[in-house]
């Protein structure tokens, strides 16, 4: 139960410190948002998985974005190293989550056909 605990703290701390971190990344196109929408850490606290999103359908910039995150993901847990104190600092894994990009696709086809629908009533 402990354990559990405290990689739910750590995932908090992880979160909310890469949050920064990936903001001052320099080589990050400024017209594309990225969050982190979560993050999941092994029991052993030694692997983090970083869940982000960001806002747009472009497919490019989903790539870009996972290459930028891939090519500094050492340079991060680096200066996560130095911005929290941890027995071990976790190897970190970016995964991109696209739920509000589907959850946004759905709600935009089901206008579409209570729109249709609506026409086709009149």
């Amino acid at each position: 139960m402990t354990e559990n605990r405290r990689s739910q703290r750590v995932a908090r701390l992880l979160e909310r410190e890469i949050s920064v971190l990936l903001a001052l990344l320099p080589d990050l196109p400024s017209q594309d948002l990225i969050t982190v929408t979560g993050v999941e850490v092994s029991s052993d606290l030694r692997y983090a998985k970083i869940y982000y999103s960001i806002l747009t359908d472009q497919e490019e910039d989903w790539h870009f974005v996972a290459k930028l995150f891939a090519r500094h993901a050492k340079e991060l847990r680096h200066q996560l190293a130095q911005r929290v104190t941890l027995k071990y600092h976790p190897e970190i894994h970016f995964i991109a989550d696209r739920t509000a990009l589907h959850a946004h696709r759905i709600e935009t086809l089901l206008r579409q056909v209570h729109k249709d629908s609506d026409e086709g009533a009149s």
